[in-house]
């Protein structure tokens, strides 16, 4: 037994859990903060990363999409022209894309005056002639723009699935920093309540002899989380979905912040109890010597 713990050799796999939620209860600040740290760094991490591969595989898909059922779309000096026939329409009149968009959304360019309008039965669409952009919305609301107004915020652009293809990087990264940080700031709060939470319950739970005070219920709860939260960024990385994920996560956790919390509480309450047997045994010692004299 280690007489600064009162656990037993690391030889017994019991005993270095309980040394592991011992050194917890006694960590300081800053390995208390790079574990927090690390708590929300894994799973907005994991998430990040998720949302950044399906943005950029989105818009991958958008260019491919673009090449396939619409020509590029010159606009220079707030005019526009087209590469190829005209009207160029999406979905494509008579395909499977358009039976199954039929009265929804439409997409027209053309610049040679033959189309003016959006059709009445289309609930949406986007028309593009030589010199406006035409924009139906809901409730059947059009809004007409001058190509000289797109052209002073745009600039001479080329719009074309190429142009996708050269943003795609860009707009994956902004979209994962932005998440990223909401994530983030939602992650930091969230951990910070959890452990709390299992703090105060394992204060609750260890009340007698060696139980534990607020921070030591803290710091075992931080170390409790650790657990769960990779097995939810494992979860996140590979694409799995586990049954009842939330609950498994949050009994994970639980579990292993009582476990922590009751063999810390028992090894130290076997530790004030040696202490006292052995501040008692000089007075029965001395006791008996008195005794002998007389």
């Amino acid at each position: 037994m280690d007489e600064s713990t009162g656990l037993l050799p690391d030889t017994d796999l019991s005993a270095r859990v309980t040394r592991l939620f011992e050194k917890a209860r006694r960590m300081g600040a800053a390995p208390a903060v790079l574990i927090f740290l690390g708590l929300v760094a894994l799973p907005a991490g994991t998430q990040t990363l998720r949302v950044h591969g399906a943005i950029h595989d989105g818009l991958g898909e958008l260019a491919r999409g673009y090449d396939a059922n619409l020509p590029p779309l010159h606009l220079a000096g707030g005019r526009a022209s087209v590469e190829g026939e005209e009207p160029a329409i999406f979905p494509k009149p008579g395909s499977a894309a358009a039976a199954e968009a039929a009265g929804r959304f439409v997409i027209i360019y053309d610049t040679t005056g033959g189309t003016e309008r959006i059709p009445a039965e289309c609930e949406a669409g986007v028309l593009v002639t030589s010199d406006t952009l035409v924009i139906k919305g809901d409730q059947a609301q059009t809004r007409e723009i001058s190509l000289e107004e797109v052209h002073r915020i745009t600039g001479d652009l080329v719009l074309s699935g190429d142009l996708v293809r050269k943003s795609q990087t860009w707009w994956a990264g902004l979209a994962a920093l932005v998440l990223g940080t909401a994530v983030g700031i939602y992650t930091v709060l969230a951990k910070l309540f959890q452990a709390v939470v299992l703090g105060i319950l394992g204060v609750i739970l260890t009340k007698g002899p060696g139980s534990l005070d607020f921070l030591e219920g803290l710091r075992i709860g931080l170390v409790a989380l650790v657990p769960a939260v990779a097995l939810q960024a494992i979860e996140s990385v590979s694409g799995l979905s586990l049954p009842a994920s939330n609950a498994l996560y949050l009994g994970l956790a639980g579990a292993c912040a009582w476990m922590g919390a009751r063999r810390v509480t028992r090894a130290r309450a076997g530790l004030l109890a040696q202490a006292q047997g052995i501040a008692s045994r000089p007075v029965v010692l001395e006791a008996e010597g008195s005794s002998r004299a007389r």
